[in-house]
């Protein structure tokens, strides 16, 4: 397991923790649902790292996407994002 693999798992049994979100959830509305087009990053763990560890910041993306579902993201997790 690289470092990239145990900070995304660590990200999210921390949010599971915290009752943001189970696991079947993530699998089911979130996994792979946010990578990007030229690096295929998932910028999914990027905004989890800012809901757990700002929860009163902006989270600025260009994933389009992730910015279709900022309502919906905004609801369930509380931070706002926004396109730059």
């Amino acid at each position: 397991m690289n470092e990239v693999t145990i900070l995304r798992e660590s990200f999210l049994l921390e949010a599971i923790t915290r009752g943001l979100m189970t696991h079947e959830e993530y699998e089911e509305q979130f996994k792979n649902k946010y990578t990007g087009p030229a690096d295929g990053s998932d910028v999914f763990f990027s905004y989890l790292s800012a809901v757990l560890s700002f929860p009163d910041c902006i989270f600025i993306t260009e994933n389009p996407q992730m910015n279709l579902d900022a309502d919906m993201l905004l609801d369930k997790f509380g931070v706002v994002i926004a396109n730059d």
